[in-house]
């Protein structure tokens, strides 16, 4: 569970992104954020994963306030965090990899693929993505 209360946020002294936005988000609840370039939706994101901070209010996750990055969340922004050598498996693989979440048999080969057996769902990983 995700909510925003009242948070306000701006980019040094510029016009704010955010004023006073009201949002949450249920567990279980999927969203898209659409809007063109510069509206700030991964300023959004960033918000959410505790990246930037508000300058007002305040961003829970499961109730808490974050007041810096969670180590459970993380976040993967195309421009910079997909490796563009790589396929998507070993992508999101990566990040699960480093978090400890994917165990050796899960890991895919480097020519094959994806082994039959690897995770298909969150589920598969034991909810942890």
């Amino acid at each position: 569970m995700i909510t925003l209360q009242e948070v306000t946020f701006a980019y040094r002294a510029s016009q704010p992104l955010f004023q006073g936005l009201d949002w949450h988000v249920a567990a279980g609840e999927h969203w898209t954020i659409l809007g063109p370039s510069g509206c700030g939706k991964t300023t959004l994101l960033k918000l959410m994963a505790g990246l930037v901070m508000p300058q007002g209010g305040a961003v829970r996750v499961h109730g808490q306030s974050l007041t810096r990055p969670r180590p459970g969340t993380g976040l993967i922004l195309q421009d910079y965090g997909l490796l563009p050598w790589s396929n998507a498996w070993h992508n999101v693989a990566l990040g699960l990899k480093i978090r400890r979440f994917l165990w050796a048999r899960w890991h895919p080969h480097p020519t094959r693929g994806s082994p039959a057996h690897a995770p298909r769902t969150a589920r598969d990983c034991g909810g942890l993505v």
